[in-house]
């Protein structure tokens, strides 16, 4: 199965993947030390508990960003789960979907109810609120102020703090189920281990450089090697292998050389 997209109604592992490794970044051993590293306990009840208050990728985006501009103005703690959850509900308000935009999604939504990915839980309760069968067969002239009211009373219940019962996952028919196969699967091991050790490495780091080799990695913008691993720097030969690769461009072998032995000839 595939990931969800950005836009999805469902939060994806791989968002809060890149959330932690910009937290981890922007606190360090600090973080670290109270929410541990990807895949560890706190993350996945993390995850778990976005998951159930409907956040979604772009949510998380929106807070992640949030953490400097908000957050870090009201302490130099690293943000709790209450707080990571308060600055991605807090980003509804600036993403919430246009009324014409939402009743558009009811109407196409109608004709394939259980395959459909809502964009927003208000959305999908103010159509519910309407019915799939009314939707598809009474005029618009009908349905849409009684779509308009039911959509405007569940946006001012969200603004007002309460968290809307997310929309149901999309359903398949047996014959459009794609199956894991072998290469996706270790595709997305291969991905899960690599955010896993650039985690680690980035921990390595002494704080400054954190900051330089978390810009690095989410924005592409490669640094020269010089100074994100300066001489005299302690680090493991596998996190050097990982910062050089993913902050500087540069590809090493991760295994360390033998020296091949001296030739000498023959005795005679």
């Amino acid at each position: 199965m595939n990931s969800p997209s950005r836009n999805s109604a469902c939060l994806s592992k791989s968002a809060l993947e890149e959330a932690w490794i910009s937290l981890l970044g922007l606190y360090g051993r600090a973080f670290e030390a109270q929410y541990g590293s990807i895949d560890g306990e706190q993350f996945h009840l993390w995850f778990a508990g976005l998951c159930s208050n409907g956040i979604t990728d772009q949510m998380v985006v929106a807070a992640t960003s949030a953490i400097s501009t908000d957050h870090a103005h009201r302490t130099i703690h690293p943000p709790n789960f209450a707080d990571f959850l308060r600055l991605c509900s807090s980003s509804r308000s600036s993403n919430l979907v246009p009324e014409d935009e939402a009743f558009a999604e009811a109407t196409s939504a109608a004709r394939g109810w259980d395959r459909h990915v809502w964009s927003s839980a208000a959305v999908y309760r103010a159509a519910l609120a309407i019915g799939a069968w009314s939707l598809r067969h009474y005029p618009e002239k009908v349905t849409r102020s009684t779509f308009f009211d039911a959509y405007r009373n569940l946006l001012e219940r969200q603004l007002g703090g309460e968290v809307l019962e997310p929309p149901p996952a999309p359903s398949r028919a047996p014959s459009a189920v794609q199956r894991l196969d072998s290469e996706s699967v270790s595709a997305t091991k291969g991905r899960r281990d690599r955010m896993a050790a650039l985690s680690k490495a980035l921990l390595e780091l002494p704080e400054h450089l954190q900051l330089v080799a978390t810009d690095a990695i989410k924005n592409g913008r490669f640094v020269d090697p010089d100074v994100i691993l300066p001489e005299g720097l302690l680090i493991s030969a596998v996190s050097r292998v990982m910062l050089l690769k993913y902050c500087c461009n540069v590809v090493m072998d991760s295994q360390p050389q033998t020296e091949e032995p001296t030739f000498s000839p023959p005795s005679l």
